[in-house]
């Protein structure tokens, strides 16, 4: 089956809805996941990590919230989109209420560090300058090394990872 040309018409395939949210981990897939899908729903995809990093990847979320909730608003206005990312406490201040579906990938530990170490290693290698590269070449470095917790931190983030909301009225 090809993707696009039979992929099914979200209009009529009401179960999965049209305001769909990809959640999970870092290095889980939503991005991957979540381009796929709205892709194959014929809808907009909206990756979070694209509206809140600015070059040198300072982080909207923490320098100006007020901006990146505008920017999520403004790509969420529709009435179809699949958003990839967490940002939890952003997400659901901005579109939760309006919210059908929450896609959430729960990966084991295993898999999301192997992840994180080849997507670092590949962005590292081509020089794509990528916030996880960064990291890893941070890590490794003297300074920072394994024996100063550099490597067992990230670890334990993914092992700590984000939370499924427990809570929310929404199918998962």
């Amino acid at each position: 089956m090809s993707r696009r040309n039979d992929a099914v018409d979200a209009r009529s395939y009401g179960e999965i809805g049209h305001r769909i949210h990809v959640m999970g981990n870092s290095c889980s897939g939503k991005s991957t996941l979540g381009a796929e899908l709205a892709s194959a729903l014929g809808v907009p995809f909206v990756e979070l990590d694209a509206l809140n990093w600015r070059p040198g990847w300072v982080g909207l979320n923490a320098t100006d919230p007020q901006e990146f909730e505008r920017l999520i608003a403004q790509e969420t206005c529709g009435d179809e989109w699949v958003v990839a990312g967490s940002y939890t406490r952003f997400s659901q201040q901005v579109f939760w209420p309006r919210l059908q579906t929450i896609i959430w990938l729960d990966l084991p530990l295993y898999q999301l560090v192997w992840r994180m170490l080849r997507r670092s290693w590949k962005r590292w290698r081509s020089i794509k300058g990528i916030a996880l590269g960064h990291q890893l070449r941070r890590v490794l470095a003297p300074a920072e090394g394994l024996e100063q917790g550099g490597f067992a931190a990230v670890v334990d983030r993914l092992a700590a990872g984000a939370q499924a909301p427990s809570d929310a009225d929404l199918p998962f």
